[in-house]
């Protein structure tokens, strides 16, 4: 079966009241698939870490979640910044943080301090500076207005993120670890494991 897009819901033309009718049918595939579950009742089903929301965690009528047991996996946090990242996310949204809020917030300090360093807010510029500031050698810095406090005095620096240490591989890439995350009985999302790279040195 094809997956329903925008392109083709214009394709085939779909009413409210039949797309109505396909998420029901869906719910009620989830809901049956999972009652299922495995040998011992519960469900064995590996998501996604588009799906780490507490939406994902409908319960059935004694409160117990349809999808208790399955497993899910999301990008992880463990920067040397976290801990300040967070209590500035706290202060200005009132929030707590989310899947992928650290790295979006490395990679745009990642950008302003190339930028910087470059003396060009170009991609061009961005490109040419961003492994210098991600990676060793230059002087390890957590804290984003130090770190542009350097950059502009001439120093290099070693971007220490909220994420993780954003060292860039030479294919462009940020390695760093995953969150395995599992629904609970009443629902509730879970860590439960992480999985850390492989070195391939």
């Amino acid at each position: 079966m094809k997956y329903l897009n925008l392109a083709n819901l214009r394709k085939y033309r779909l009413t409210s009241k039949t797309l109505l009718t396909l998420v029901c049918l869906s719910a009620g595939i989830l809901a049956t698939s999972c009652q299922g579950g495995g040998s011992d009742g519960k469900q064995s089903s590996a998501k996604g870490n588009g799906l780490k929301s507490g939406s994902l965690s409908p319960t059935t009528g004694d409160l117990s979640s349809i999808i208790a047991g399955a497993l899910g996996t999301v990008p992880g946090a463990d920067g040397k910044a976290l801990k300040s990242f967070m209590a500035l996310w706290k202060e200005k949204t009132g929030k707590g943080l989310t899947a992928y809020v650290p790295h979006n917030w490395d990679a745009t300090v990642l950008m302003m301090l190339a930028a910087e360093a470059s003396d060009a807010n170009t991609g061009e510029g961005i490109k040419s500076k961003i492994l210098d500031v991600a990676n060793a050698p230059g002087t390890e810095v957590s804290d984003a207005c130090e770190a542009m406090k350097l950059v502009r005095q001439g120093r290099d620096i070693n971007f220490q993120g909220a994420s993780g240490n954003v060292d860039i591989d030479k294919n462009g890439d940020v390695v760093g670890s995953y969150d395995v995350w599992q629904v609970g009985e009443d629902g509730s999302l879970s860590v439960i494991d992480k999985v850390n790279p492989v070195s391939d040195e």
